[in-house]
């Protein structure tokens, strides 16, 4: 048997076509990782927005008491009670939603029929875990309650997300399943 630090030391197997490529190290600190957010927010002005939605910005609070935005994507003319979708973004937990995420959203609310809640989760390392996962599931929470004011059926409330936010929506989801986690009644939906 191999030691671990021994087996942990060594190059991953690499596939050739791939094995030419230049390996680049990534400093994940304070500094770079809010210089990219700031390109990742210019980003967002130069994306094209192809759908109109009738849009609502809310500033929520989490479990320890930090605020994050959520932006609340609904199509003119949908008809009430309807499905929702939290959308979680990815960004490996420290970057911020990019315009691909906002076209994205834009484009299941419109082709899925259904409000799209857009959490813009707090971002290591400024916030570390649990931080980001409080946010989110703060975020269900405050639409499970606010179904009737946002004209969601409770009972057809998704979560989703792409890379950091799909790990975010299945640990919401777990959570929202277990009981005693929640005050929902049993008729709530479970994610």
């Amino acid at each position: 048997m191999q030691r671990l630090d021994t087996a942990m030391s060594k190059k991953y197997n690499i596939h050739p076509d791939f094995a030419r490529f230049p390996v680049f190290s990534f400093r994940f600190n304070s500094v770079i990782v809010a210089t990219l957010n700031l390109l990742i927010r210019t980003t967002r002005w130069l994306g094209k927005r192809s759908y109109s939605l009738d849009t609502q910005y809310h500033t929520l609070v989490s479990a320890d008491g930090g605020s994050f935005d959520i932006m609340v994507m609904k199509p003119y003319g949908l008809r009430s009670p309807a499905p929702a979708l939290l959308y979680y973004h990815g960004g490996a937990f420290a970057m911020t939603y990019a315009s691909n995420h906002l076209q994205s959203c834009e484009r299941y609310a419109n082709e899925a029929g259904c409000v799209v809640i857009l959490v813009a989760y707090r971002l290591a390392p400024r916030h570390p875990f649990p931080c980001a996962f409080d946010d989110c599931y703060a975020a269900l929470q405050w639409a499970v309650a606010g179904c009737d004011s946002l004209g969601l059926d409770r009972h057809r409330i998704a979560v989703g997300g792409d890379s950091a936010g799909g790990a975010l929506a299945a640990g919401v989801a777990q959570r929202a399943r277990d009981p005693g986690t929640n005050n929902w009644s049993t008729s709530a939906p479970s994610c």
